[in-house]
């Protein structure tokens, strides 16, 4: 196949994407309005689960409304901003087109309006400024965030790359995993300090090799000597940053007594830079995209 032929098929693709999505937004538009009740109470929920996780939060009845506020305006939000983003690829933004900004906020625009008229003429639902605004401020968050990832990614190729972006994208959800074990074994199970990050530290790190070997440096070792030695030295690599980890996490939970979500983000911060330089310049030099 041609890269012609897989470019139209690429395109063809996002499009029926981008109008699969826009009809969903018609459909969810047009029912009944308990049905946004109830996603935005079970939105609720899992922020209120995961913050209780992270931050052992408090569970108030303040808290409890601000968490459904939140999750009513992210779910107004994050449905047109995931439109404005198709559209904006539909139209050319990944290829630097100045116009298709401009021609994708004037679709999640028309499309916003439409569905929120539908919504008055089939369910009698009541034309609320606020939701319109929030619709049209999540299809602009998304465009000026592409647009400025577009900018970035043709100014600075070196720092901004398919190597650079996939690090960070499974570094996150290496995070995730590290946060979220340590959530539970620390808010929920009530282990210790460092034995909850020391548990954390060997889930990350697990699923932080296979998804660095096979998508991000994607490193290929010809003999079993090699994959050993590639993996001890990611295993020393992490152990060092761990020890990192762990001061940073007795000085400021221990000693300095701050909440350990939020100390687990900033030990997370550095140690994702961290892991980066060793793998990129000790680990995997022999990978395809080192240099």
């Amino acid at each position: 196949m041609t890269d012609s032929h897989r470019k139209r098929r690429y395109s063809i693709g996002l499009t029926a994407l981008t109008a699969i999505w826009g009809l969903l937004l018609t459909v969810f538009s047009v029912l009944p309005i308990q049905y946004f009740n109830k996603i935005s109470l079970l939105t609720a929920e899992g922020l209120k689960w995961l913050l209780n996780l992270l931050f052992a939060s408090s569970g108030s009845k303040d808290y409890h409304y601000l968490m459904i506020m939140i999750a009513e305006i992210a779910l107004l939000m994050a449905g047109y901003a995931v439109l404005a983003g198709l559209f904006w690829y539909v139209f050319g933004g990944w290829s630097g087109r100045r116009r298709a900004p401009v021609i994708s906020m004037g679709c999640t625009i028309a499309l916003a309006a439409a569905n929120l008229f539908l919504g008055m003429l089939l369910q009698n639902k009541p034309f609320r400024i606020i939701d319109f605004f929030l619709n049209i401020l999540g299809g602009l968050t998304a465009l000026a965030a592409l647009s400025l990832f577009g900018y970035l990614l043709n100014r600075f190729p070196r720092i901004l790359n398919r190597e650079t972006i996939s690090y960070v994208f499974f570094g996150v959800l290496s995070t995730l995993v590290n946060m979220m074990a340590y959530g539970v074994c620390y808010n929920t199970f009530g282990l210790h300090n460092l034995v909850s990050n020391a548990i954390a530290w060997v889930a990350a790190v697990l699923f932080a090799y296979a998804v660095n070997k096979l998508f991000v440096f994607q490193s290929h070792k010809d003999t079993a000597a090699e994959a050993l030695r590639e993996f001890g030295l990611f295993i020393g690599a992490r152990l060092l940053s761990f020890g990192v980890d762990e001061a940073m996490m007795w000085l400021m939970v221990d000693v300095g007594h701050i909440n350990g979500g939020f100390s687990k983000i900033l030990a997370n911060i550095i140690v994702l830079i961290m892991n980066y330089l060793f793998s990129k310049r000790i680990i995997f030099i022999n990978s395809p995209n080192s240099d």
